[in-house]
């Protein structure tokens, strides 16, 4: 089966779905509550596309996985949040991660794990984010720890760090893993550095606009 979430209707999950595909119309709105599922710990969904606004709210569910899905695409002006307080690739499971012209992810997620994890960024197996698309990092590791992992080694578009409502203790050490975007926003850190290369070591970023 296909759902379609035309606009201006908001969709909440409470339940365990399995369809096909899931396509959220501009202005359309889907999220998922704490006893809602979608796709198995079996099955997964096809594919899920966001043109309107697809939201992982703070809570996340007794079923595991919350969400399996293989390919999720968020268009252009589509806008897909995710704010749980335990990101784990075991608990949303995404296959394939793309973010297409001016779409935007917002991770907005604690890790389970207390210095964060590479693996908490969608895509076990393919991510993709086009020059103009946008990823915002508000949240990463657990509060009060020191940030270990780096974000993925992937080309980014807009790359906005804005660490908000998190105290670390101790730098953000990309170590190297960004090495391409179109720009980097740099509006909070969480207390300490952002740091794009280690200390004393050398490396290149090219940032193709601002």
């Amino acid at each position: 089966s296909n759902v379609n979430i035309e606009t201006g209707h908001a969709i909440t999950v409470d339940l365990s779905v399995l369809p096909n595909s899931i396509s959220i119309n501009f202005g359309g709105i889907l999220s998922i509550n704490n006893s809602g599922q979608i796709g198995t710990s079996a099955t997964a969904v096809q594919s899920i596309t966001v043109d309107g606004s697809f939201n992982i709210p703070v809570t996340i569910g007794s079923l595991t996985p919350w969400i399996k899905v293989n390919n999720l695409l968020v268009s252009n002006g589509g806008v897909f949040t995710n704010a749980t307080t335990s990101m784990s690739s075991a608990n949303i499971t995404v296959t394939n991660f793309t973010v297409n012209a001016n779409g935007t992810y917002n991770h907005d997620a604690i890790s389970s794990i207390v210095s964060g994890s590479t693996s908490d960024f969608p895509g076990t197996l393919s991510r993709s984010l086009a020059s103009t698309s946008t990823v915002n990092i508000t949240k990463w590791a657990q509060t009060g720890n020191t940030p270990l992992q780096s974000l993925p080694a992937i080309t980014y578009g807009h790359l906005v760090i804005n660490i908000t409502g998190q105290t670390y203790n101790g730098s953000w050490n990309q170590a190297g893993a960004i090495t391409s975007l179109n720009s980097l926003i740099i509006q909070g850190t969480g207390g300490y550095e952002f740091r794009v290369f280690s200390n004393g070591s050398g490396g290149s970023l090219n940032v193709s606009s601002d």
